[in-house]
């Protein structure tokens, strides 16, 4: 934790430990532990970062600084208050030095701001929970995640307190409403270097029912205001999209849809305040960038990342039956969870 907040406070000498203490004195100066040696959580933190009540887990290839690479899935698997949003199942990924796939941090957010399938024309309970079905993690930071998102596809509820237990996240079946729509989604994360690349990060989803469905990846930002800076361009080709930031590159290939109709654009969309001043009243345009892709009910995605060129990939079979080779990585899909061979 020491060298954790010398991080934070800019701390990288005796001299500049006034800096750990600058924003309360008194405070600082009395509990800042001088006889302590700051320690690195290389070798005595783990990897992978589990929080199952939250629904969260965090998977990094290691403790070594600014090229670390993280991939953060989220459940959503309890009721939460303050600024929540409807994010159960979606992912942050940064790494080399720079953030690859984001998502909002205001308090106004919508299942469209982040890395999910979005059924545009169909009413769902989009701010539900998702349900842990499967769970696999490895020493070097790797892991597996599926996750049941068969409540956010439901019918908007009539009552929303009684889907859940307030504590604990119990689930109410009987609350629910069927709306004909079932789906679930698979992440896995590889940081053993098989496929050629530092990270290999691969994306299943399984939607049945409904009308159309938009697969999206939410790209970062060029600068720190959103209201004056560029989404970082993604360059779409050949069934697939390439980010580029320095020397780094993140290629991501479709598997399924073997045709995917794909586009990296900024998007207006216009929303009623749901907090605050003007709640239920106010129009606000918000932006959104994306790679969105759409063509079936299932996707199958990997993507790389690594500086210089991404591995060959090769696709054997069709849409989530199919065999996909990474480099020296053979990744499929079982029907219920990525598999890494």
């Amino acid at each position: 934790m020491l060298w954790a907040w010398n991080r934070m406070t800019g701390v990288t000498d005796q001299a500049s430990q006034v800096n750990a203490v600058a924003e309360d004195p008194a405070w600082g100066f009395v509990t800042y532990p001088l006889e302590m040696t700051p320690r690195p959580p290389a070798g005595s933190m783990p990897l992978v970062w589990e929080a199952p009540d939250y629904g969260f887990y965090a998977f990094r290839n290691g403790w070594k600084g600014a090229d670390d690479i993280v991939a953060q899935v989220f459940l959503k698997a309890h009721p939460i208050g303050g600024w929540n949003g409807p994010n159960a199942g979606t992912f942050r990924i940064a790494g080399l030095g720079h953030a690859w796939a984001v998502g909002p941090e205001g308090r106004e957010r919508r299942r469209w701001n982040e890395s999910v399938v979005w059924l545009p024309e169909d009413t769902t309970f989009e701010s539900a929970l998702g349900r842990l079905s499967y769970l696999k993690t490895e020493k070097d930071g790797s892991g597996v995640v599926s996750i049941d998102l068969q409540d956010v596809y439901s019918k908007p509820p009539e009552q929303h307190s009684r889907l859940y237990a307030p504590y604990g996240g119990a689930r109410h079946a009987w609350a629910f409403q069927d709306s004909g729509i079932s789906g679930m989604r698979s992440i896995g994360v590889d940081y053993s270097g098989k496929c050629g690349a530092p990270a290999l990060f691969v994306i299943v989803d399984k939607v049945k029912g409904g009308k159309r469905k938009t697969w999206l990846w939410q790209l970062p930002l060029e600068g720190n205001d959103p209201k004056l800076s560029r989404m970082v361009e993604a360059d779409v080709k050949d069934n697939g999209f390439t980010i580029r930031q320095g020397d780094a590159t993140l290629r991501a290939t479709f598997v399924a849809p073997a045709r995917a109709n794909m586009e990296a654009a900024r998007r207006k969309m216009q929303i009623t305040k749901s907090a605050g001043h003007g709640a239920g009243v106010t129009k606000l345009d918000v932006n959104f960038d994306a790679v969105s892709a759409e063509g079936g009910d299932e996707f199958f995605v990997v993507a790389t990342l690594q500086r210089g060129n991404p591995p060959p990939v090769k696709v054997q079979g069709d849409g989530l039956k199919a065999r996909v080779q990474v480099g020296g990585r053979s990744v499929r899909f079982d029907g219920q969870k990525i598999v890494f061979e």
